[in-house]
């Protein structure tokens, strides 16, 4: 029996479906599926959707990986840069979409860390943040920039990757994050002091 996490996932796949009026036909062929029966069977909860495929659902959908109900184009994070079905190696300069083109996801164009990160906010809010959330040295930029001579009230959280019993931990890695916390006024969420569940029943830490 599914969780209901999971459970209400599939709802709102399916939820989300109906309301852009999409067939399962359609949401099968946006993520390359040859049968409209491997929709179903997601809907329904008898097919579990394999992590690497839950961004695709909600890119095909329109929506977000997350909780929040915030537009894909709000959110903040790694480029990634995009060409056509035909453009082959030509440079995008260089190159005019056709009317049998289709666009097509290409490779990194920048990775959401350290001080593109910084430079990411910069450029799509245009603010300094109130509140920054990370969960490892990559975030240390946002962080600072977040709580540095910000005229509202700021704060950093960093989650410490400290427990080694429930997940795959590491002791140095958090104590040297700890200790950054304490250096730079980070707040530190310890996953092995402050968290009362971490994955869900069926998950089992394995090596």
């Amino acid at each position: 029996m599914l969780d209901g996490y999971i459970m209400k996932l599939y709802e709102n796949i399916r939820a989300r479906r109906i309301a852009l009026k999409m067939t399962q036909q359609e949401l099968a062929a946006k993520l390359g599926y040859k049968s409209t029966s491997t929709i179903a069977k997601i809907e329904s909860g008898e097919n579990d959707i394999p992590q690497s495929k839950i961004v695709a659902f909600a890119r095909a959908l329109e929506t977000t990986p997350g909780a929040f109900p915030v537009d894909m184009e709000n959110i903040i994070g790694t480029d990634i840069f995009h060409v056509a079905s035909h453009q082959g190696g030509t440079p995008s300069p260089d190159y005019t979409f056709t009317q049998d083109d289709e666009i097509l996801r290409g490779g990194f164009a920048s990775f959401n860390m350290k001080m593109n990160k910084v430079a990411n906010i910069v450029r799509e809010i245009g603010k300094q943040p109130v509140l920054a959330f990370g969960n490892s040295s990559g975030d240390a930029g946002m962080f600072n920039c977040t709580i540095t001579r910000n005229k509202h009230k700021a704060l950093a959280f960093s989650l410490l990757c400290d427990d080694l019993v429930r997940e795959l931990g590491s002791k140095e890695k958090s104590e040297k994050m700890r200790a950054a916390c304490e250096e730079f006024g980070w707040i530190p969420i310890s996953m092995r002091d402050d968290f009362k569940t971490i994955y869900g029943d069926r998950v089992t830490r394995e090596k």
